[in-house]
């Protein structure tokens, strides 16, 4: 039983075993055992003529039964931990605490309440570099504690890189015109009669010396050519056998072998002489070589600087925590955020590579750092790759990469090498192989080059066909830096193009998102907000929003969708299906006004539209019409830019899925984000606020956890923990307490809604929720979105007068009554004969639930009226229990929750 009365009443001078359970903020509470049942009417008529209000009586729940054991078991623990720290002697400083108890670490819950709202330390405003560095270190040490971050993005690129430079060093390289001469090969090893002598392959066209191979058991294999081998058959009688369709060479090899084992027998007792003989490759003048090397080591180099593109799949990471939304509202622009993964990005997967390819390449002389210059080339090209090159990776995830970061990374390493490696390797291979259209193929590549990995690889492939030589004393700048090796087209290239895509992205991060477009016919329907002078109560509210801009304000939002609709074609029409275009509006029109102190409650269905105005109020969606403030600053319609609306930290945000870096601890959060918004570390009203938002949230006892180690509800404890540093004016909480025990959302709303407050204020707060009791709870005023509208809201007591139109009786039948159906109709009958018209509400066997509503003759909406209703609904039924054959039965007055699914089946049919 519970009810509000400005004049002492004692329950018990009408039921003897009531027991009072609280008596807060002018509210007594009482509970009252089974079987006072035919007290009941008599003390709600009393209670009514004595001028109580807000008179409700309802069955315990679970819920509380939940809530009333948990606390009894604490408090057996908190006895058992007294009685050992006397004991013992000692204090603990690590308490695990229950989320219902009053959590005291040297101060009472009223007074960490307070070191919660009330601005007790310092806040400096941080500047533009400080959230640059306070980003990039946050994302760098989270990033490399992910599994596989370190070997994607830096093992695996040095490694190309390492191979790339070594394998071009270790291959002896041809330059244009150079005579080449091979040694001469002699065969001076005696060689046994009966085996075949030869060498498998001739590397390079060039002759290799000759080495006898093993007798195959069958000379067919030899003759048919299936021997891998080019030389011949030494038979037991000296001569030479060899098989002429193997290689041309085979005959050379004879001579050699014939004529060297006569000089071999020429120097035993059989001859005394004989002819020595060798076989040796003509010299030649190279003309143009295939220059291997300008092929692999580019495409190698433009592998191992991978990881700057990759910054892709960091900025998925980001986007799909919605931590990028949070930055945003904690007064991180999306511009500085992604400058703190470029920064990350360059200072672990560029600096050091490039400052390794500098050392190693000197180190093996290779040509990219060599003389005239070339060594000035291949920086700059390295410069201006970085350059180019990273803006491109945000660019991809900021517009058209959709995916989430785990289906991104499991195929983009694959395509990125891929597309990288074959443009260049095609180009390049064409250029060598076919000169007679060297003018049109390098048209082409001067055209590439504004893929920044098409003109980092062709800069390099400049630098390095100049010369063969590291020193080159022949070699001069002008040879260099001239338009035919397009050294230094290629970086200009770079730094244009990285410029435009530096340009773009700060576009694409400064403004709002783009607006759905809708064209004429579209725009007058779903773009202009709907009527809504038929309800009073909700123009009231968007009065409210337009009084003053303090606190926080959203006015006449309309929010729509453009998709895609899957249709079956009909009879007559072409046959499979067609996709056609439709609007879906998610918000029509809904304005609400929320002050300090003050929580407003938005309930809705799935679908309603409470979490788009929640995204568009943190800027992550741009409605098509409509006006925000937050803390007296106003984004218009025709704004461009938001940034402004969080720029001084007062505003918070906790979005309805978790935003977190899964690998920081519950501390590095709140060290992170009490720096973004300003507060000293080390000053003590730091450290108090801190602990006792942590304490107050029952997060003590996980301060040193990962993020991805605490359960779900202690994830969203975790969010709001965020949500609250710094003392924000303005808070926007998306559903904070899903996935929360009853005993943890009691705990919420006790630091949402502080029961006294001693001076300070509290921020100005928009809930969303889908529980009823919460809404109850915290809620100064509720308002219920259906389909996009707000259709009505107001303090709960004006709620409950609009819309609680009877009263809800639940009936359990004896287990002997066969006819359920028959027993709704005598009990719908027995109210009727009290003058109360009664329908079935839902019927189950044995089970069945009853709207009864107001009698006509009395005031609707009065107190007297619902609790007279009330007393005589319980008074008939204690009279007639076993007439009617009730086992169990409960009476109640239509709550909010009730309410709320009769104004929801508006939806619900809709979408049928």
């Amino acid at each position: 039983l519970k009810y509000k009365s400005e004049v002492p009443f004692d329950v018990q001078t009408l039921v003897e075993n009531a027991t009072r359970n609280s008596h807060e903020s002018g509210e007594d509470r009482w509970s009252l055992s089974f079987g006072a049942e035919k007290q009941i009417p008599d003390l709600l008529l009393a209670l009514s003529d004595s001028g109580a209000t807000d008179i409700s009586l309802d069955l315990t729940t679970l819920e509380a039964v939940f809530l009333e054991t948990e606390k009894d078991d604490f408090e057996e623990e908190s006895d058992a931990e007294n009685d050992n720290s006397e004991v013992d002697g000692s204090e603990h400083d690590d308490i695990v605490t229950s989320a219902n108890d009053d959590i005291e670490f040297g101060h009472g819950k009223e007074e960490q309440q307070a070191m919660i709202w009330e601005r007790r330390a310092t806040i400096s405003p941080i500047s533009h570099a400080q959230k640059y560095r306070l980003v990039e270190h946050f994302v760098r040490t989270n990033a490399f504690k992910r599994k596989g971050e370190i070997f994607l993005n830096i093992s695996l690129p040095m490694l190309y890189m390492i191979v790339g430079l070594v394998v071009v060093s270790l291959i002896p390289i041809s330059s244009i015109g150079q005579t080449i001469i091979n040694p001469p090969i002699k065969v001076s090893t005696p060689w046994t009669a009966g085996e075949f002598f030869g060498v498998e392959y001739l590397p390079n066209s060039s002759i290799s010396p000759l080495q006898p191979v093993s007798l195959p058991l069958d000379l067919a294999d030899y003759f048919d050519g299936s021997l891998p081998a080019i030389g011949g058959h030494f038979s037991r009688n000296l001569t030479l056998s060899y098989a002429p369709n193997v290689d041309n060479f085979a005959l050379q090899f004879g001579a050699s072998v014939v004529a060297n084992y006569s000089t071999w027998l020429g120097n035993s007792s059989i001859l005394n002489d004989g002819i020595a003989t060798s076989v040796q490759q003509l010299p030649y003048v190279t003309e143009s070589p295939f220059r291997f090397d300008a092929l692999f080591l580019p495409m190698c180099m433009s592998f191992g600087f991978a990881g700057l593109t990759f910054s892709v799949l960091d900025v998925l990471l980001l986007k799909g925590d919605h931590v990028v939304e949070l930055f945003r509202v904690g007064g991180i622009t999306e511009w500085t955020t992604y400058l703190g993964v470029t920064g990350y990005k360059l200072y672990t997967t560029f600096t050091p590579f490039f400052i390794v390819a500098i050392i190693l390449g000197l180190a093996l002389k290779s040509i990219l750092f060599g003389n005239g210059g070339r060594w000035l080339g291949t920086i700059l090209i390295m410069l201006g790759y970085a350059y180019s090159s990273t803006p491109l990776g945000l660019l991809l995830a900021k517009r058209f990469i959709k995916g989430d970061y785990k289906e991104v990374a499991s195929w983009l390493p694959g395509v990125y090498f891929t597309f990288v490696a074959l443009p260049y390797v095609a180009w390049n291979s064409a250029l060598q192989a076919v000169p007679s259209a060297q003018d049109v193929i390098l048209i082409i590549g001067d055209i590439l080059c504004i893929v920044p990995f098409f003109a980092f690889q062709r800069g390099l492939g400049g630098v390095i066909s100049v010369s063969t030589e590291f020193n080159d004393r022949k070699l001069y700048w002008g040879d260099v830096w001239a338009f035919d090796t397009r050294i230094w087209y290629s970086i200009l290239v770079m730094i244009v193009v990285g410029s435009m895509e530096w340009f773009f992205l700060y576009r694409l991060t400064s403004r709002r998102e783009p607006k759905t477009k809708l064209i004429d016919d579209e725009a007058a329907e779903f773009g202009t907000p709907r009527d809504i002078s038929h309800s009073p109560d909700v123009v009231e509210e968007r009065e409210r929003s337009r009084k003053d801009n303090e606190g926080m304000n959203a006015r006449d939002i309309v929010k729509a969708f453009a998709i895609e609709k899957s249709t079956k074609g009909s009879e007559g029409q072409a046959w499979g299906r067609k996709k056609e275009r439709a609007i879906k509006p998610a918000v029509k029109g809904v304005s609400f006004g929320v002050r300090e102190n003050e929580i407003y409650a938005l309930l809705g269905p799935n679908g309603a539209g409470k979490s788009t105005i929640m995204n568009a109020l943190a800027s992550q969606l741009t409605p098509e019409h409509g006006e925000i403030s937050l803390d007296g600053v106003v984004c218009s319609e025709s704004d461009l830019v938001t940034d402004h609306l969080y720029r001084d930290g007062s505003v918070s945000f906790c979005p309805q899925f978790d935003a977190l870096f899964l690998k920081k601890t519950v501390e590095e959060h709140v060290k992170f984000y009490a720096a973004v918004r300003g507060l000293d570390w080390d000053a003590d009203a730091t450290q108090e606020h801190i602990n006792a938002i942590i304490e107050l949230l029952g997060l003590g006892q996980h301060r040193t956890k990962e993020a991805n180690e605490l359960s779900g509800g202690y994830k969203r404890r975790l969010c709001l923990a965020v949500a609250m540093i710094g003392y924000p004016k303005v808070a926007m909480l998306d559903e904070p307490t899903t996935g929360l025990d009853p005993a943890a959302r009691h705990l919420v709303w006790e630091v949402l809604k502080p029961s006294v407050r001693n001076g300070y204020d509290v921020a100005a707060i928009l809930l969303s929720s889908h529980y009823m009791d919460e809404c109850q709870q915290l809620g100064t005023r509720i308002g219920i979105m259906i389909d996009g509208e707000l259709v009505t809201t107001g303090e709960l007591s004006r709620l409950q007068e609009l819309y609680c139109t009877g009263l809800f009786v639940e009936i359990s039948l004896q287990p002997n009554v066969t006819d359920t159906i028959k027993s709704e109709s005598e009990a719908i009958a027995a109210f009727a004969d009290i003058g109360m018209d009664a329908s079935v509400y839902e019927s189950i066997p044995l089970h069945f639930k009853l709207k009864v509503g107001f009698q006509q003759d009395q005031d609707v909406g009065t107190n007297n009226h619902s609790i007279t209703q009330l007393a005589e609904a319980f008074r008939m039924l204690e009279t007639k229990r076993l007439e009617l054959g009730i086992q169990f039965y409960s009476v109640s007055l239509m709550n909010l929750e009730q309410i709320f699914i009769d104004l929801s089946r508006k939806q619900f049919k809709g979408e049928d």
